[in-house]
């Protein structure tokens, strides 16, 4: 998007240009190459923090990691402008440039401190949400009338679970109450799925990785364990054993043997 938008701008330029005799063009092409230089630093900051941003919200590499990447490349561009824009007898577009690299700095650090805080605090709201979740309790508690802390879901168990999903049978409905009866599967996927949520979110960045490791940690990485042979079953593996990019438990599998690992 941020090169469409630079193209854009580009094309508008020229027509603008063309149409009207304008010689903007003329007049730049026309400076010093160290006139030239500075103006084109000045000029593609813009650019870089749209790439940048652009990038991070694609969650390619971390946010943080991102906005420290910009600010060294504006502390950069800003000397430059300033070094050559510097004039002894005029130094107000050397000042200028100090002034706007300094400003932009200073909204970055604090966009990312927002960023941070609001992440954390969307990271305690899920866990206590947890905490407080009689469905998902229920389930794991179930799971653990069967399958004890120290025990793993063998090949052989996880292949007879599985199979429930095929035995209608085993899915009752009262009528009357509205309540349910639903076979082991159920709530192994249904914890399963919610860890492979928090994984995703831990990937892309929208909850705190050292908060959820710090809390979550060990019991997640302890089930992924237990619930390794069940979730390899519905899992999408290449030659290697690792998931495919469309595979389910993906972000499972990449947060506890590879992130926490």
């Amino acid at each position: 998007m941020p090169i469409v938008i630079f193209l854009i701008v580009a094309i508008i330029i020229l027509a603008a240009e063309r149409e009207y005799d304008s010689n903007l063009l003329h007049i730049v092409w026309a400076m010093p190459w160290l006139d030239r230089s500075a103006l084109f630093s000045i000029t593609f900051v813009p650019l870089l923090i749209l790439v940048a941003l652009t990038i991070s919200r694609r969650r390619m590499i971390a946010h943080r990691t991102v906005t420290h990447a910009i600010i060294v490349a504006l502390l950069a561009i800003g000397s430059l402008g300033f070094v050559l824009l510097y004039s002894p007898t005029n130094a107000t577009a050397s000042i200028a440039a100090i002034a706007a690299v300094a400003a932009t700095i200073g909204w970055l650090l604090q966009r990312q401190a927002a960023f941070d805080l609001s992440r954390k605090q969307h990271t305690l709201n899920i866990l206590l949400q947890l905490r407080q979740s009689e469905v998902f309790n229920r389930h794991r508690a179930r799971i653990f009338s069967k399958f004890p802390d120290s025990v793993t879901i063998n090949q052989n168990d996880a292949e007879m679970i599985y199979a429930e999903r095929l035995n209608g049978s085993l899915y009752i409905v009262d009528e009357t109450s509205g309540k349910m009866i639903l076979p082991m599967v159920e709530s192994i996927r249904y914890v399963c799925n919610y860890f492979e949520f928090l994984s995703a979110a831990v990937y892309h960045g929208d909850i705190d990785d050292a908060l959820l490791h710090a809390s979550l940690g060990p019991i997640m990485k302890k089930s992924y364990v237990k619930f390794a042979n069940f979730m390899q079953l519905t899992m999408d593996l290449d030659s290697d054993g690792k998931p495919n990019p469309d595979s389910a438990f993906r972000y499972y599998w990449w947060l506890t043997t590879q992130h926490w690992a």
